[in-house]
């Protein structure tokens, strides 16, 4: 088929065994807009792999190719672009599988040049290069979109084995990349010419590297990197808030993409109000976060606290899920106000739909709560609430113009307050407690946080678990942005 201009649209078509010398099933040209709907290519291919020679399946030039749905396969001898090569073009595929293609050159899955690529919720696996890069999908001197995305088994010769973006703007942001292999960078290559954010992504079990990234303009944070070889990052280092652990898919192999108990991808995501999950809770890592997730997981557990019984003992409630699948929860419980949820952490699991759990803490702690269904998906975490009756929560907003505490309230009290302060970016903190001689009394935060506001509670506690004397103490919030001190009064 050939697109000269014009705006056709194909629904359920099957493409087998055509051969021509550009596009060997489909072919756009003259600022055409062909959309095709859950249509199958399978075993097309060129006449040969020669330079010219571009699209196994699908040769788009200065026109617009939208596919929702369907799948691209088994092409063969193109130079560029083994399943779908662009010159100029507009390509936008969304739910689409592009797998077992190969080209001599560069591009074995998708390679738009000089134009613009969106990959929305699709597969991309099996592809080869026979010399060249960009063995999965890729974009050269473009812009791109890739969210909810899975690269896996693709292999190149030289470097991207996954996705591949050279000179390129955009968002690169909760995707997968596992399995791929490449002379270098065998999962994900970045490399920015204007703006460009790559986040939230997965990249593991890679073989030549994990991630290369670069460009004036990149954001690259929030991923998680792990068991690539040789080495997770390759000519750059980890971002903030980047991960190197086990996601903990709850069955990889059989193509369950979602995270299981324990995994420390629930919730990892980049803070961001205009990107959340589904649910409404923080955008977990992973193909399976994010506002335009195929979202698995149960809703984040909501209405957690904790109330004080007496003699060392405090229970700690939450809502139940009104989902019909949930197994269980989990309950986890640190000293730190700011910890990633984790196997150790775990002091207990209460069956559906059971909704509190009664513990003795051995000192002050903070608690979280996280729903897991009926398959092992876990479900975002709740409010963080502690052991002193209060919680803290974390503002995922526009970030703050500077360093600040902007309040203690009540202040005086007795025995409990609450401590309130901006970050104007992401980094390491500290919040500690001092008294007038300088001592320090107790660390309420010690850790990295996110760019926001938040606010933690001190229960009128030192270090040991004892009650502070009544008197004036300080609050000092110390970070890279330099150091904020305020006055408290516990009166008694």
């Amino acid at each position: 088929m050939i697109a000269l201009g014009g705006a056709p649209t194909l629904r359920d078509c099957y493409f087998q065994g055509n051969t021509a010398q550009k596009g060997g099933a489909l072919a756009a040209f003259g600022g055409a807009q062909v959309t095709l709907e859950n249509c199958v290519f399978e075993g097309n291919q060129l006449t040969d792999g020669l330079m010219a020679n571009t699209g196994g399946t699908m040769h788009v030039e200065n026109s617009t190719l939208i596919m929702n749905g369907g799948a691209i396969s088994g092409s063969m001898l193109a130079n560029r672009g083994g399943g779908l090569f662009g010159q100029g073009a507009d390509v936008r595929l969304s739910h689409v599988t592009v797998s077992g293609n190969n080209s001599y050159s560069d591009g074995g899955g998708v390679l738009v040049s000089e134009g613009s690529l969106s990959l929305d919720g699709c597969l991309i696996s099996g592809n080869s290069v026979t010399s060249g890069s960009c063995a999965g999908a890729g974009c050269a001197n473009g812009a791109v979109t890739v969210r909810n995305s899975r690269f896996t088994g693709n292999t190149g010769a030289n470097m991207g084995g996954g996705f591949m973006g050279t000179g390129v703007s955009g968002v690169v942001e909760n995707n997968l990349c596992d399995g791929n292999q490449a002379g270098n960078a065998g999962g994900l290559v970045c490399l920015g010419e204007g703006a460009l954010v790559v986040r939230n992504n997965i990249v593991i079990g890679n073989e030549g590297y994990g991630i290369l990234a670069g460009g004036v303009e990149i954001s690259i944070a929030h991923n998680n990197v792990w068991n690539n070889t040789p080495a997770n990052y390759m000519g750059n280092s980890d971002g903030p808030g980047d991960l190197s652990l086990d996601p903990l898919f709850v069955d990889l192999a059989a193509g369950d993409l979602g995270l299981a108990q324990f995994s420390p991808c629930v919730d990892a995501g980049q803070q961001d109000a205009a990107y959340l999950d589904p649910d409404g809770s923080r955008a977990d890592m992973g193909p399976l976060g994010g506002p335009g997730a195929d979202f698995v997981a149960p809703a984040y557990v909501t209405g957690a606290a904790v109330t004080d019984l007496g003699g060392g003992q405090v229970r700690v409630s939450w809502d139940a899920s009104p989902e019909e699948n949930i197994s269980h929860y989990v309950v986890y419980r640190d000293s730190a106000a700011v910890f990633v949820p984790a196997p150790n952490l775990a002091v207990a699991m209460v069956d559906h739909p059971g909704t509190a759990f009664v513990d003795t803490p051995p000192h002050d702690c903070y608690y979280l709560v996280a729903a897991i269904d009926d398959a092992g998906h876990s479900g975002g975490y709740s409010q963080r609430v502690d052991s002193g009756g209060g919680g803290g929560t974390s503002s995922v907003g526009e970030a703050p113009r500077a360093l600040a505490i902007t309040g203690v309230v009540p202040n005086p009290f007795n025995p409990t307050t609450r401590v309130r302060f901006d970050l104007p970016r992401t980094g390491q903190v500290s919040l500690r407690v001092y008294d007038m001689r300088g001592h320090m009394v107790r660390e309420l935060v010690s850790g990295q946080l996110e760019a926001g506001s938040h606010d933690v509670v001190w229960n009128g506690r030192d270090k040991h678990g004892r009650d502070a004397a009544a008197g004036v103490y300080f609050a000092r919030l110390s970070s890279a942005d330099g150091d904020r001190t305020v006055k408290m009064v516990l009166a008694k």
